[in-house]
């Protein structure tokens, strides 16, 4: 997980998609991630939450209708400093061909999330999200999981910084991730 301080820079937040299929370690990148920000990168358990369980003290799971309103009052209110893990984000926020108010108020301004310190992790599958979802994306995680070796190799894309893109491993997966949340959970 050393890699992540290479691409998690004090001061800031960053909208982060983690893409890909099933089982190839989406969510536990993410889980990762809030892990190390939570560890390392300044961030209270208390000041993280998600509608995927992480199984330390402080943290808070919330169901994708309560996650709405989270990130709405997140928004409205100019809310500082948080970690917000947004699993199966395709369910919660999908692609829409219609206008829907609620989705709208949860999402617009989400852009200041880099100034107001608000780090948003969400996972995909090869489809889509909303598109003001999408557009705020700033950093994209490619994992692929490989039992064998007990690690997710994740190539990190960034559309701030425009570097090329550069490949991290989290080895040791299985204590030092896995433990810390239910692969299987079902996202409500």
């Amino acid at each position: 997980m050393s890699g992540f301080r290479d691409i998690i820079k004090p001061g800031v937040g960053l909208i982060t998609q983690a893409w890909a299929g099933q089982r190839e370690g989406k969510t536990a990148v993410l889980v990762a991630m809030a892990l190390w920000l939570m560890g390392y990168g300044g961030y209270l358990p208390t000041e993280c939450c998600g509608n995927q369980s992480i199984c330390i003290k402080g943290y808070q799971r919330f169901t994708n209708a309560e996650l709405m309103v989270v990130l709405r009052r997140m928004i409205t209110e100019h809310v500082r400093h948080k970690v917000i893990l947004i699993a199966e984000a395709d369910r919660a926020f999908p692609p829409r061909f219609w206008h829907d108010d609620e989705q709208t108020r949860a999402l617009l301004g989400l852009w200041q999330n880099e100034k107001l310190e608000n780090w948003i992790l969400y996972d995909t599958h090869y489809g889509g999200v909303d598109i003001l979802l999408e557009r705020a994306t700033q950093l994209y995680l490619v994992p692929h999981y490989v039992p064998e070796l007990d690690c997710i190799d994740v190539e990190v894309i960034s559309k701030v910084d425009l570097v090329p893109a550069t490949t991290y491993g989290i080895d040791n997966v299985s204590e030092i991730v896995f433990p810390y949340y239910d692969t299987k959970e079902p996202v409500d």
